[in-house]
């Protein structure tokens, strides 16, 4: 996944007529947006394996310039288990979605980036402040203790 959020692709349609010529145009679609979208839906599948590829590739697979889109991305999802009065959704799918986010976070600051590279990411901060207030408030249990220990990895 590259900076540029938008590429070009050549569309060619059918001739309308008798011996005419087919029509090459151009359309101008987003790639990051809708590849996020579906990336963040597949954070919590049901497959294991899927989640865990997810995470594994997230580290390798972005230019370091989409780090910031994925950012994003993953706090548009956290902030939506906020209820109206400020609460949070604390079911089965929400605690699975910030574990992964979170091991998403920890395995892409793990990885090897050069310091220019990490200098893009601008929405950090909000994004740990989120994990740290949906985290903070669940109920003691093994899984619970599991996310908070692995919140400390990016802290």
């Amino acid at each position: 996944v590259a900076l540029g959020k938008e590429t070009t692709v050549r569309v060619q349609e059918k001739p309308s007529g008798f011996l005419r010529k087919a029509a090459t145009n151009e359309k101008v679609i987003k790639v990051i947006d809708p590849f996020l979208t579906e990336l963040v839906g597949l954070v919590t599948s049901d497959d294991a394996f899927i989640r865990e590829t997810i995470m594994a590739v997230s580290g390798v697979s972005f230019s370091p310039a989409s780090f910031p889109v994925l950012f994003s991305a993953l706090g548009e999802e956290v902030r939506s288990f906020f209820g109206d009065a400020g609460q949070f959704d604390f079911n089965p799918r929400s605690i699975l979605f910030v574990d992964q986010a979170i091991g998403i976070v920890k395995h892409i600051l793990e990885m090897p980036h050069e310091a220019d590279d990490l200098s893009l990411i601008t929405s950090f901060e909000s994004l740990l402040l989120l994990f740290v207030k949906f985290v903070s408030p669940l109920v003691i249990n093994s899984v619970s203790f599991r996310i908070k220990k692995n919140l400390c990895a990016p802290l």
